[in-house]
């Protein structure tokens, strides 16, 4: 298929010396956290302007990937890279400059399939074969059907990047759609240490009084102590909603567990023990405090709940016009969570957009008065109360 295989320094070495000259590299990676307690790099697939290379990162360091990641006179490409660029940041302490992401770019140029296998067959008629997308990569011996479907991730993305580019460049999108590259460039690395308060973010938590969250975060953070022993995925040593039915009734749970839906004659027999500690645990424990959190903005003073909601409402019926009318994904115009920022400051100037967090001077230049003029129109529904008489 035309791709080295790299296993060894000097081989990468070879390929990275002969990559370097190129204006692109499409990148993709593999990975093995469906099962794995620690998720690792274990393919990196990079295609450039004259080499197609298939790296084993379990067996070769891919350090040297580092300069050319960071390099910003060289554009990396991806499709939905934001957790590649967080492993390979992560891995081996890289940066990496000047991102093109092909999946963003589809969605600015209204693609309702962005997927990358809808994306090759669209424009090349080519069909991806996606049967090793939740595979073991980190197994070994890799067979070279695994190969040839890893380098094919990265075969199409210089082509597509080409077409899309130019179209972005006609709807005058490639400045605004940098907003959404640079944001890649800044993402954090992965961390890798367990926080005891991520229970309460999941679904199960919700509902949960706060005798019920300290048993839930009792029995997450066993579960994750086993998962971290048996080195599997922690979704696969025991399910989260099994551990929450546990916490919604955990007298009941230290009676008699075999009641509850899940409770398979494996999970009791593995896993009854430490579960039924856990419980104990959280029964004997302080009642859960919820960790603070970030607090948004603040709706102007005097202005009612009510009319913030509506503002909102107003805000997203105009950003899904506005992109049926660009041919763009509404997301890419603004998400709801920035929508529902701005309707709970209710600027009324240019200079109060530009106060709103995250929302960038790009995406102001290109929407600000439309949203401005759009908040004016509903600026009635935010009238303070009059106090009760």
């Amino acid at each position: 298929m035309g791709y080295i295989l790299v296993e060894d320094r000097k081989t990468l070495e070879k390929v990275l010396a002969k990559a370097s000259s190129s204006p692109y590299l499409s990148i993709d990676i593999e990975s093995n956290g469906l099962y794995a307690y620690r998720e690792s790099l274990c393919v990196v697939q990079i295609s450039a302007q004259s080499v197609d290379v298939v790296i084993d990162s379990l067996k070769v360091d891919v350090s040297p990937l580092k300069p050319m990641l960071e390099n910003p006179s060289i554009e990396k490409l991806f499709h939905s890279g934001e957790w590649d660029i967080k492993m390979l940041k992560t891995t081996f302490d890289t940066e990496v400059r000047n991102i093109f992401d092909v999946m963003i770019a589809s969605k600015y140029l209204g693609f309702k399939r962005c997927g990358l296998d809808a994306l090759v067959k669209e424009h090349f008629n080519v069909d991806l074969n996606k049967k090793y997308q939740k595979a073991d990569w980190g197994r070994r011996p890799i067979t070279q059907e695994m190969l040839d479907y890893a380098i094919k991730d990265v075969k199409y993305l210089y082509r597509l990047r080409k077409i899309f580019a130019k179209e972005l460049a006609k709807k005058g999108r490639l400045e605004e759609i940098k907003d959404e590259f640079e944001k890649l460039e800044r993402l954090s690395r992965l961390n890798p240490a367990y926080d005891p308060d991520a229970f309460f973010s999941s679904r199960q938590s919700r509902g949960l009084d706060p005798r019920g969250l300290a048993v839930l975060k009792e029995l997450f953070a066993e579960r994750d102590r086993r998962a971290r022993e048996l080195d599997r995925p922690a979704f696969k040593v025991v399910g989260d909603d099994f551990l929450g039915s546990l916490a919604r009734d955990p007298e009941q749970a230290m009676k008699d567990m075999t009641v509850f839906r899940g409770a398979t004659e494996y999970v009791l027999s593995h896993h009854g023990h430490w579960l039924e500690d856990a419980v104990s645990r959280g029964l004997a424990a302080p009642e859960y405090k919820p960790p603070r959190r970030e607090r948004r903005e603040r709706p102007e003073a005097g202005c009612n709940f009510e009319g913030s909601k509506k503002r909102a409402a107003a805000l997203k019926i105009w950003r899904n016009a506005a992109a049926e009318a660009r041919g763009m994904l509404p997301e890419s115009i603004l998400n709801n969570d920035m929508l529902d920022r701005v309707a709970q400051t209710d600027p009324q100037t240019l200079e109060d957009l530009a106060k709103v967090k995250g929302l960038t001077k790009r995406k102001i230049t290109s929407y600000g008065e439309e949203i401005l003029a759009e908040l004016e129109k509903h600026r009635e529904s935010c009238k303070p109360q009059s106090p009760p008489k």
